[in-house]
């Protein structure tokens, strides 16, 4: 078998790997860890007061996050330049982060429960708003999540991801400010309002009377969607070659839909299958334990940024075929190295194969998803 047959049959394992990756151990321990922490507070913090409850979160979900915005270039700058520091740091600054994202989501959900109550009005009102009004901004993409959404821990882009209007501290330290004070407390909230009114509709009409059957539904559900949206990219593409304006932009919030579907379902439903059979007995066990065996293990597998939910994907902001492709990669990755080989190759007339199509910077929110990604599809010279 020639290098050019070689490298397409390890590329198609490396893609059938992510898509199982991602379905199978990073989207289990990220919604492990958010229940676990989102539980505990709900438990612990002031469980008597909700509305002191919902303003210490607020306060922390909001001041952490907007700091971490701020300074996100600096300190990139500042930690790689060493090792031991950025080590030291980046542990600290995913850990700190991934709590105070989960404060971010947890004080407008539960605002919204509480002031707006849990109906069918409420829950409609959420994703009508949050959808229409991030469609309208270009961010639709915001919504998205594992696991069509990961993240690696990769030096590169450790700290920094895209904001609305991307404006750096270093030009000027007001607009930045207000920058990240509008992507992380407007923008992010219309994507909570979007996940909150979607978890509680999928609460009302799948088995609604039944937890354990809700669970298992959603997990169906939330797998068969992903597969689905995962095996139709490479067709997307090339629909999304062809189209543009209006026509591609409409088509390419559906298809986001689409996924979308797929992950909030596989959210709930990991989400109940926890509760239903971990340790119910005993909630502080069960949610200790999913909390630290996802951040864990996520962090010891270089995933750990798949917990966190920061900055603003913009719809369509990649040109051509490449808006169909979902950042879930991890196994891809290692393919970077080989590119210039096979460019070398195809110049000296060997193989005529896989040549690098994107390099595209995927930093998610949520989920949807937040460093950057290499995405890698094969094409035929």
């Amino acid at each position: 078998m020639d290098s050019k047959w070689k490298n397409r049959v390890r590329l198609w394992l490396s893609q059938v790997a992510d898509g199982i990756f991602a379905l199978f151990v990073v989207s289990p321990l990220v919604v492990g860890f958010w229940r676990g922490v989102w539980q505990l507070l709900d438990n612990y913090l002031y469980p008597e007061d909700k509305d002191l409850s919902i303003f210490i979160s607020a306060v922390i979900g909001s001041v952490i996050p907007v700091a971490f915005t701020v300074f996100r270039e600096t300190l990139q700058k500042k930690c790689l330049k060493s090792k031991v520091i950025f080590y030291c740091v980046s542990r600290v600054y995913t850990s700190v982060f991934a709590f105070a994202c989960v404060n971010n989501w947890r004080s407008l959900w539960t605002f919204l429960d509480v002031y707006t109550g849990i109906n069918l009005t409420s829950i409609i009102s959420s994703i009508i708003i949050g959808m229409v009004v991030l469609a309208l901004m270009r961010c639709y993409r915001s919504i998205g999540a594992p696991p069509m959404f990961i993240a690696t821990d990769s030096e590169r882009g450790y700290f920094t991801f895209p904001t609305m209007f991307n404006v750096s501290v270093e030009s000027s330290f007001a607009k930045a400010l207000l920058d990240s004070m509008f992507s992380v407390c407007f923008c992010g909230y219309l994507v909570v309002a979007v996940w909150r009114g979607s978890f509680h509709l999928l609460d009302f009409i799948l088995f609604p009377d039944a937890i354990e059957k809700s669970a298992w539904g959603s997990i169906v559900l939330g797998y068969s969607c992903s597969i689905l949206m995962m095996t139709a990219q490479k067709p997307a593409s090339l629909f999304f070659g062809e189209v543009s304006g209006l026509t591609r932009l409409v088509f390419f919030n559906l298809y986001n839909l689409f996924a979308f579907i797929g992950s909030v379902n596989t959210w709930r439903g990991l989400w109940n299958f926890y509760n239903v059979y971990i340790l119910p007995e005993n909630p502080f066990l069960s949610n200790m334990l999913t909390a630290s065996v996802g951040f864990v293990i996520l962090t010891f597998i270089g995933a750990s940024h798949s917990i966190l939910v920061r900055g603003v994907l913009r719809d369509v902001s990649e040109t051509g075929e490449n808006v169909a492709f979902f950042p879930y990669h991890y196994f891809l990755e290692n393919f970077q190295g080989n590119e210039d080989t096979i460019q070398n190759e195809d110049k000296n007339g060997k193989a005529k194969g896989m040549k690098d199509e994107s390099d595209h910077n995927t930093k998610c929110l949520n989920n949807h998803i937040s460093s950057e990604v290499i995405v890698y599809r094969e094409t035929v010279v």
